[in-house]
């Protein structure tokens, strides 16, 4: 039977290299299996003895990168220790709370994994970062207030003059929007 080769479409340069080792595997099949064997055996030997698991996120950044320099250097100061954060997400609150229980109660028995574990901590000192929880709305009114109060820290103590705050009083009256009926407008009529 005779053989019969269809010509090259679009042939590319390691085509050649390729037909080559193919009809050599073919030809020395023994001689092939044998050099597989001993390049997993080699693979297998260098991944045992030279083969590194690393964890620590410093192994995925540059350490040449200044955020990385400045890690260090925290680092440095406040020592190595990782920390973790664990978000619950969930439709119902109570079974959300009674998730973070028990998995705190959890990380909390295996000391020798987790040192700290900080759940159901008094946050009631965070209430004076409270402002970063404002509106935008309100936290203009408070700028406008301290803007008002900034000539009396300056020593400018006639601001405080009773006369003074009823002029205002009137204005923050006169400025404030309808809703308040008459009441503003007997208060306007007496602080006039």
């Amino acid at each position: 039977m005779a053989r019969i080769e269809l010509p090259p479409a679009n042939e590319s340069l390691l085509a050649g290299p390729i037909r080559l080792a193919c009809r050599a595997a073919l030809r020395f099949p023994k001689l092939v299996l044998v050099a597989a064997v001993l390049l997993a055996v080699t693979s297998i030997v260098l991944a045992a003895t030279g083969l590194e698991f690393r964890t620590s996120r410093l192994d995925l950044l540059n350490p040449s990168s200044g955020y990385n320099q400045r890690w260090l250097a925290y680092l440095s100061e406040f020592g190595q220790d990782d920390d973790a954060v664990v978000v619950v997400e969930g439709r119902d609150p109570a079974r959300v709370a009674a998730v973070m229980d028990k998995l705190a109660e959890r990380l909390a028995g295996e000391p020798q994994f987790f040192q700290q574990v900080w759940h159901r901590h008094d946050l009631r000192g965070l209430r004076s970062k409270g402002l970063h929880y404002l509106p935008a709305e309100r936290l203009e009114q408070l700028d406008l207030l301290l803007s008002r109060l900034v000539p009396i820290a300056l020593g400018q103590w006639n601001h405080l003059n009773v006369a003074e705050r009823l002029r205002l009083a009137r204005l923050q009256l006169l400025a404030a929007g309808d809703g308040h009926g008459l009441a503003r407008q007997e208060l306007v009529a007496l602080l006039e």
